[in-house]
């Protein structure tokens, strides 16, 4: 039986050190390198230079397909961000990257022991929702928002991709259905009714 090089216990542990190095700025810049060698064996610029691709090819062992060390480094990128913002495009690429490579995970359920890299992942779709971005990054949030149940923020998004790209309606009109299927109460829950969504639908069969 092939033996996971990752387990419970260092998962634990590289927990517990990213919450060490974040009650400060000084200690987070001094000691992040270290994590990323630590638990991923590599230093944050090799690993930045990477296409999706080759992560997976590095970071995942092609039988076990465990993802944990991909979610660490998805959020080593995403606590880059919050600590180090500065402004610059290359932090905004990182919580880019690791908004992506954590979307990847979760959208698709793949097995991971970093169980709070969701947090991470929803904290970023968020922060991302300020800025200026592309139209497919946005249609990558209606993604995580959707499959969070976070119906307000898919409804924004939706009709700011439509204005950008019209051939989104399928996709569109495909969601409002998946949110017609689920109760009232779960939906009032989420400050949406099945009235609003048949209005929404309505708007986009006129476009």
């Amino acid at each position: 039986m092939l033996k996971n090089d990752f387990n419970h216990k260092l998962a634990e542990e590289f927990l517990l050190s990213l919450e060490n190095i974040l009650k400060s700025k000084e200690d987070f810049t001094k000691n992040i390198d270290e994590l990323y060698k630590q638990y991923l064996g590599f230093d944050c610029e090799t690993l930045y230079s990477l296409p999706m691709s080759e992560l997976d090819t590095l970071l995942v062992h092609n039988r076990l397909k465990d993802y944990s060390k991909t979610c660490i480094l998805g959020i080593l990128f995403i606590q880059e961000w919050y600590i180090n913002n500065s402004g610059d495009i290359e932090s905004f690429n990182k919580l880019v990257k690791g908004f992506s490579i954590l979307k990847d995970v979760y959208l698709e359920d793949k097995e991971t022991l970093l169980k709070p890299y969701k947090d991470y992942l929803l904290k970023a779709s968020n922060t991302l929702m300020d800025y200026e971005i592309s139209t497919d990054l946005k249609k990558d949030l209606v993604q995580v928002f959707f499959k969070d149940t976070d119906f307000e923020q898919v409804d924004e998004l939706i009709f700011e991709i439509l204005d950008e790209d019209s051939s989104y309606k399928p996709m569109a009109l495909d969601l409002y259905n998946k949110m017609l299927l689920i109760d009232d109460e779960t939906l009032k829950s989420k400050n949406i009714t099945k009235d609003e969504i048949e209005d929404a639908k309505a708007s986009i069969n006129n476009i």
